[in-house]
């Protein structure tokens, strides 16, 4: 997996969240597939540049909350992140493994 990147972009960042998902992984019955199919349909469905780094904040602010067992607040990130895409498979296997 590995850090993530995002340039070219009005404010360029990067994801380090390798740790967060293994904790979490933990925790619930979500498995890095899962996720890798969530971080490739950001990648490629996004409607835009700023929907894609968007996107990706939000994957990062739904595993944190995940981590802070907040399901509520998963579930608000989720929700965000499947406004921006144009598909939204991955979404719905996250969800049905979290019982949202």
């Amino acid at each position: 997996m590995g850090d993530k990147e995002i340039s070219n972009s009005f404010n360029p960042s990067k994801l380090e969240n390798v740790n967060i998902q293994s904790k979490f992984m933990e925790k619930y019955p979500i498995t890095k597939s899962d996720l890798e199919e969530l971080k490739r349909e950001i990648e490629i469905h996004s409607k835009d540049e700023i929907s894609k780094e968007q996107n990706f904040e939000f994957l990062e602010k739904f595993q944190e909350s995940l981590m802070n067992n907040n399901k509520t607040e998963a579930n608000k990130y989720l929700k965000w992140i499947e406004k921006g895409l144009n598909s939204t498979a991955s979404i719905l296997t996250i969800r049905a493994a979290l019982g949202l």
